[in-house]
């Protein structure tokens, strides 16, 4: 335990030099003591103490006459003496040192015969399900992948993860809560009780990530209801649509490159011949809001508020698919995403670790910041192994940053994750819903300037949730609620995150009053006024032309000037 491995001449001498040193300076039970406390004992532990606790789950100076006797047996051969895995091998060795104990003396015959009829008495711990099941499988699958099983589970690695035990408990506690309510306010036929079918849980499911935005650490990550009968993970495998979630980057996109929060999109039906579809049936694109209805010509910031499908797909047409995708990959989406018109409201499949990763952007004004779960190992002889390479870089200017999150706070104070402030919210936070085609993913994803959270449920067979199953519904309420209890706190319970008041505006913006009708600078007669961002420069310079002291002027409010025939060659890279 003090020399290297490697067989040689000059170790055997070393090894004898070393032995004479050690048995000057201490006793032959010192000598003992400092053996058993640093040998392997199997399942990953070195020295009694650790041994103790892996087998029988108390400390060592609490063991019985026989438990003692079993471990030490072990240190002879841990794989095959192992009494996890190997039982009967294990109860043959602890009955050999009760005998060799016996014959030496040290306990009576009758006694040693009396104590091997006793049962090894193993404490059998499910690694993993009592503490953030999914979150420490996928440290094992990280840690086999880079160093094997033996090192793994033989070679005395201590991982320190990212894991805030009390964010992943309160995590747990709301999520379960939430969607055990789902699950009787909307009659499911299969609930977590009754749905584990064949092997399969038919039961409603979910996942949520908490993320530090400003180092990326993980914090917490739920992926599914119950480990034991499905260990697939829902926040970092399931590729599930990811709806109204993904629109914060076109928006993003189209400020950055010189639109503002109250320009005017229209928000009205929308027929596209999509091209080199044969299918007469299929060769239409006639996308709809949810809601069936129109609100004709708005400022963006109320079209991301309220989330309207045809103003967002009108914008896509304007900046280009292509755009959208690379402020998508810039934020941190890796999944391949196709430059159809349907992306603008999500039709892309994603995992909810990209949909956090790419939102922690946003949070940490512009910065992304790789994701990791492990904030170092350190091996047997204390000597640190690993340590996340953190990667940082400014992928959106800080001012088009600042105005994406302002529009998103949006959301949440007046548009669709308006129910977060009905539930006690009171924090600035921005983000956004998701709901997918015939309600079978309901997503939100949001921040504030330190931690980011997504939820995603749904059914794993891509099954309906029932009507109105939306993000708002299904999947904001544990959002808020977490949020909440770790920024906000309550009468009983302080804020985890106590910094964070509010996001930070850095210096080139500026505000001005302006018309929601026209977009364009206020005067005393518009009916509808807001004070909005700007990055400085870009702000309007007009005043609104709509309204005025005889009433409103109908030849100047806004008409739609983008039509989609006039631009053949965007045509080919959306549709074809």
């Amino acid at each position: 335990m003090f020399l290297t491995k490697k067989k040689t001449i000059i170790r055997k001498i070393q090894e004898a030099i070393l032995a004479l040193e050690i048995e000057r300076l201490y006793s032959k039970d010192e000598i003992l003591e400092m053996y058993l406390n640093q040998i392997y004992y199997g399942e990953g532990a070195y020295g009694v103490e650790a041994d103790a606790e892996t087998y029988f789950g108390k400390h060592a100076s609490e063991l019985t006459l026989p438990e003692a006797a079993l471990i030490v047996g072990i240190p002879k051969h841990p794989l095959k003496y192992n009494p996890k895995r190997h039982p009967d091998y294990a109860f043959i060795r602890r009955n050999v040192v009760l005998d060799v104990m016996a014959n030496a003396g040290y306990i009576s015959k009758e006694d040693a015969e009396r104590l091997k009829q006793e049962p090894l008495g193993i404490v059998i711990k499910e690694k993993g399900y009592n503490n953030a099941p999914y979150y420490m499988e996928e440290i094992r699958k990280f840690l086999i992948s880079r160093y094997g099983e033996d090192i793994l589970y033989k070679g005395g690695l201590n991982v320190y993860s990212s894991c805030n035990l009390t964010i992943q408990k309160k995590a747990e506690e709301i999520f379960e809560d939430h969607l055990r309510r789902m699950e009787i306010e909307r009659h499911f036929e299969y609930n977590i009780v009754n749905g584990f079918i064949d092997g399969k849980p038919e039961y409603l499911q979910g996942a949520l990530i908490v993320e530090d935005a400003k180092d990326g650490s993980v914090l917490a990550m739920i992926g599914g209801r119950n480990f034991k009968q499905s260990s697939f993970n829902r926040a970092t495998q399931a590729k599930r649509q990811v709806g109204s979630s993904f629109k914060p980057f076109v928006y993003l996109a189209a400020i950055d490159n010189g639109y503002n929060p109250s320009d005017i999109i229209l928000d009205a039906p929308i027929v596209v011949k999509l091209k080199g579809v044969k299918d007469e049936d299929k060769s239409i694109y006639k996308p709809s809001n949810f809601d069936n209805k129109f609100m004709g010509p708005i400022t963006l910031r109320s079209a991301l508020a309220h989330s309207r499908n045809l103003a967002t797909i009108r914008l896509l047409q304007r900046i280009g698919p292509y755009t959208v995708i690379d402020y998508a990959k810039r934020c941190g989406i890796n999944e391949k995403l196709h430059p159809y018109l349907s992306l603008a409201i999500g039709s892309a499949s994603i995992t909810l670790e990209e949909m956090v990763s790419a939102y922690q952007t946003l949070a940490d004004q512009g910065e992304h910041i790789t994701p990791h779960m492990i904030d170092s190992i350190v091996d047997a002889k204390g000597n640190i192994v690993y340590v996340p390479n953190i990667e940082k870089k400014q992928e959106i200017s800080k001012q088009s940053d600042f105005i994406i999150v302002n529009m998103m706070e949006s959301v949440i104070n007046e548009g669709t994750g308006r129910y977060a402030r009905m539930l006690g919210l009171k924090k600035p936070v921005a983000g956004k819903t998701g709901t997918t085609d015939n309600f079978t993913d309901a997503w939100f994803v949001g921040f504030n300037p330190d931690i980011v959270c997504g939820v995603w449920v749904g059914f794993d067979s891509l099954r309906t949730m029932g009507k109105n199953a939306t993000g708002a519904v299904m999947a904001l309420p544990i959002w808020a609620k977490l949020m909440k209890s770790l920024i906000q706190g309550d009468s009983l319970t302080p804020p985890i995150f106590k910094d964070g008041e509010d996001f930070n505006k850095p210096s080139g913006i500026v505000e001005r009053r302006i018309c929601e009708q026209s977009g364009l600078l206020a005067t005393p007669y518009c009916p509808k006024i807001r004070n909005e961002y700007f990055i400085e420069g870009n702000e309007p310079k007009k005043k609104c032309n709509i309204h005025g002291p005889d009433g409103v002027n109908s030849d100047n409010i806004w008409k739609e000037p983008y039509d989609v025939n006039k631009n053949k060659e965007n045509n080919d890279e959306i549709f074809h």
